[in-house]
């Protein structure tokens, strides 16, 4: 919606709390915007949460906005401002009007997290947070927010911070998924640092460290579950510098180089945007998601199953989980999950094309994710359906199953960024997108990470996603440039509007 909306707290009661979505791109609507945003602020119903300036457009300031109901934050309530010399130029984010809810808890947090505890047998590291959440089935209500972490799985969870009832909770663990052959065995350069006459897979310029956890399954589950920490021990370490491991090879190597593509293409520093450490742990043992899965992020960790180091991508795609977390904060659930999941398959293959020539030999850049460890690939980019996930926004998955679908839809995003690039024609829709060609792929690279670093709020949906790339590739090539021309062509062939 690009209507103002009303801020009367009258408009809508707790039951049913109204959501209004903002997307504010013409000066219109802008300008109707900026004045209900000025007037929240000073209200207190909105405060500023962070800023940041644009790595690649000098001058630009994004920043965002947080919702409060009587001092307390509204969960997905955010909103991005881009500003370019106090002018605002962009706004998208959704505002819920959740009446008078009682902002004040009747189950203690200490209560809410033993509660949390005992359901989940998990272990419960960070203070409760109090927010007001939107239920899915409409109305909201006052909770404890909850991060849990036990059997390597980390769980969002939301607890009723006035009856104690559990309302909602989700997988956070950012998982790949599959089997695979194995390091390919090739020479690659590391950064080291020599300690006590051996070396250590610390890379001081990239402020990246490999740690091998050599098999031990228990301690890694208790790493994820945050009752032990990393040690200087578990560092991987090598008599000589000629290192034998070829996994920690693999997994060290493919981490400062997408360490590297971000500065280099986006003018990122790390995950964070300001050098933070990167762990990377290898050799995690069989830990119970390790199970069914050949890598994750926890949320401060990359784990790394013994296939995944092989393939850079893999690699590049847990990492870009980090720069969403520290970013745009896009839940882990539903289609602001699967857009989590599909910036790591930009990021992946953006780091392959980065790093690697163009071709479809083991150690090429193509557009299949995880190829060089997983036969076959975990997804494509080019043709999703070839890999049985859908092409199209009307084949998207709608079930209960991995959070709503979020891998499996991923590729309806991921392929329109491959459209943008190559063009073809979208196999449901049959229409035909006329890309700018590889030559030109960082542009949309670029505007992919403006979009979903900068310009998304935690509510984003495809549509705002398709309506933030757009307005990435304007405020970075102009109005009517190639680059928004291909990619409205794109979202439009993935039935994206």
């Amino acid at each position: 919606s690009s209507a103002a909306p009303s801020t009367s707290a009258a408009a809508a009661s707790a039951a049913a709390p109204r959501e209004v979505r903002i997307e504010a791109t013409d000066a219109r609507s802008l300008d109707a915007w900026e004045r209900q945003l000025e007037g929240l602020m000073r209200a207190g119903a909105l405060r500023l949460d962070s800023q940041a300036a644009d790595t690649l457009l000098p001058g630009r300031r994004h920043e965002r906005l947080q919702q409060l109901h009587e001092g307390v934050p509204v969960f997905g309530g955010e909103v991005t401002r881009q500003v370019a010399d106090g002018v605002t130029v962009s706004a998208f984010g959704t505002l819920y009007d959740v009446g008078s809810l009682d902002p004040t808890p009747r189950i203690a947090a200490e209560q809410a997290r033993a509660d949390v505890e005992q359901l989940t047998g998990s272990t419960v590291s960070a203070a409760p947070r109090l927010v007001v959440l939107p239920l899915d089935g409409g109305g909201s209500a006052l909770a404890w927010q909850i991060e849990a972490r036990g059997g390597a799985d980390v769980r969002a969870t939301f607890t009723d911070a006035h009856t104690g009832r559990a309302l909602l909770d989700w997988s956070e663990l950012k998982a790949s998924e599959g089997r695979g052959r194995g390091a390919q065995g090739d020479e690659r350069r590391l950064e080291v640092s020599p300690h006590a006459g051996g070396w250590l897979a610390i890379d001081p310029l990239r402020n990246v460290t490999t740690f091998d956890l050599r098999g031990d399954g228990r301690r890694t589950a208790a790493i994820v579950a945050r009752a032990a920490g990393l040690e200087v021990v578990d560092v991987a370490a090598s008599a000589t510098p000629a290192w034998a491991d070829p996994v920690v090879v693999d997994a060290h190597a493919h981490a400062g180089t997408t360490v590297d593509y971000l500065r280099e293409r986006f003018g990122r520093r790390g995950l964070d945007g300001r050098d933070q450490p990167i762990a990377i742990l290898v050799h995690p043992g069989e830990a119970a998601a390790l199970a069914r899965t050949g890598a994750f992020w926890d949320g401060r960790v990359a784990v790394l199953g013994e296939r995944a180091p092989a393939a850079l991508d893999l690699v590049a795609h847990e990492l870009a989980h980090g720069v969403i977390d520290a970013s745009s904060r896009l839940p882990y659930r539903g289609e602001s999950g699967a857009l989590h999941e599909a910036f790591a398959d930009v990021v992946a293959t953006g780091a392959e094309f980065f790093a690697q020539p163009a071709g479809e030999a083991t150690g090429d850049a193509d557009y299949r994710v995880g190829e060089d460890a997983v036969e076959g690939g975990l997804r494509s980019l080019a043709d999703p359906a070839a890999l049985g996930q859908p092409d199209h926004y009307e084949r998207r998955y709608v079930g209960a199953e991995e959070n709503g679908g979020v891998h499996r839809n991923a590729s309806i995003a991921a392929h329109a960024f491959f459209l943008a690039i190559e063009g073809g024609a979208n196999r449901t829709s049959r229409q035909v997108v006329r890309g700018v060609g590889g030559a030109r792929r960082a542009q949309v690279e670029q505007a992919f990470y403006r979009a979903f670093v900068y310009l998304l709020p935690p509510s984003a949906t495809f549509a705002t996603a398709r309506a933030a790339t757009l307005q990435s590739a304007r405020d970075l090539h102009g109005a009517g440039s190639d680059l928004e021309r291909a990619l409205a062509e794109a979202w439009a062939a993935v039935g994206v509007r």
